[in-house]
């Protein structure tokens, strides 16, 4: 007697979901939960800091603050700004409310491994 149904279909179906996007609630394009659209109004973090990742107006920079006072980390990594609408799915995220798994394929095209340690 068998204790587990037979099935034959595919194992991993919930890849066929249909995701829907966490800003707009439309179909997202692909396997993570925000369309192409809302991804390209994400608030990109473009020239900053080379160390605390501070937005500056010019590329290459290193703030005064990490001038004078150096922080304990060599460098920040990240491809967006800290703000609408990304500081509120962070927020859902540690209370719970929403599951989001980090879209490492498009982040590593953002930010090149050279500039990582």
């Amino acid at each position: 007697m068998r204790c587990q149904p037979r099935y034959e279909g595919a194992v991993y179906i919930w890849l066929k979901n249909n995701q829907h996007c966490l800003l707009c609630a439309e179909p997202a394009d692909e396997h993570i939960p925000i369309c192409m659209a809302c991804e390209t109004e994400l608030p990109w973090l473009g020239d900053h800091c080379q160390t605390c990742a501070l937005p500056l107006t010019g590329a290459g920079l290193t703030c005064g603050q990490c001038q004078e006072h150096p922080p304990a980390f060599e460098r920040v990594a990240t491809p967006w700004t800290y703000s609408f609408p990304l500081d509120t799915l962070i927020t859902l995220q540690a209370l719970g409310k929403v599951a989001i798994r980090p879209p490492a394929r498009r982040t590593s095209r953002a930010v090149p491994a050279t500039s990582l340690r």
